[in-house]
């Protein structure tokens, strides 16, 4: 079954949503860090700081280094971009019934946005296969403010002139969820990724979905 098109648009987030990019993010930064002199950290500490974007990220993963002034961060940023970009489809995948998920929304468009940036980000969607899915792939380098600002997100309702009603933001964190909100449009949590269930219970999402699985059909509850 499809959903109805009384859904016009719905924004995806990527990592924690669409794919299980954790692995080569957290590798890529315990080789960052190796590369300093520093011990690796676990992998769940990394990926408990994916959301915010890349500069989010080694803030809170490279403390060591750049302290609460960071006025090393372009030099490490553009070198972690460069080992993250050797590696970010090494171990990412996505997550299990995306791909037949995504197959079955044939209604609205779809979109990605995502606080990754745009070319690694349209690379990865790329190499998953699940590109042409998606009308647009929005990164945090490519739009006015991050989330959880919803500047972007009324920017694709604009687009593709989509009321907040009629739009749907999809994502595994309270920053999606507080950029829809704010945003005025439908939330829908998804359990799997990296957000913890309760930080997007308090946003009062419209949809909880624990499985891609059932995406498509509380989509179409939230068409109706």
């Amino acid at each position: 079954m499809e959903t109805p098109v009384a859904l016009k648009l719905v924004v995806f987030d990527l990592d924690g949503t669409l794919a299980s990019t954790g692995a080569d993010l957290a590798d890529a930064v315990n080789e960052l860090r190796a590369g300093l002199g520093l011990r690796r950290k676990p992998p769940a500490a990394i990926a408990a700081c994916v959301g915010q974007g890349a500069r989010h990220l080694l803030r809170h993963t490279l403390p060591e280094v750049l302290g609460p002034d960071p006025a090393g961060m372009p030099a490490l940023y553009r070198r972690f971009l460069r080992l993250y970009g050797r590696r970010c489809l090494r171990r990412t995948r996505l997550y299990p019934g995306v791909r037949r998920a995504l197959a079955a929304l044939r209604g609205p468009t779809l979109v990605v946005l995502t606080n990754k940036p745009g070319r690694l980000s349209r690379r990865i969607l790329k190499g998953l296969g699940v590109a042409g899915r998606f009308r647009a792939v929005v990164g945090g380098d490519e739009m006015r403010k991050r989330k959880p600002h919803p500047a972007a997100i009324l920017d694709l309702m604009r687009r593709f002139r989509a009321r907040p009603s009629e739009t749907v933001v999809v994502g595994d964190s309270r920053f999606d969820m507080e950029a829809g909100r704010r945003a005025h449009a439908l939330l829908c949590g998804v359990t799997w990724g990296f957000g913890r269930r309760r930080e997007l219970a308090r946003w009062r999402p419209d949809a909880m979905v624990t499985r891609a699985a059932n995406l498509p059909a509380a989509l179409r509850r939230l068409g109706r």
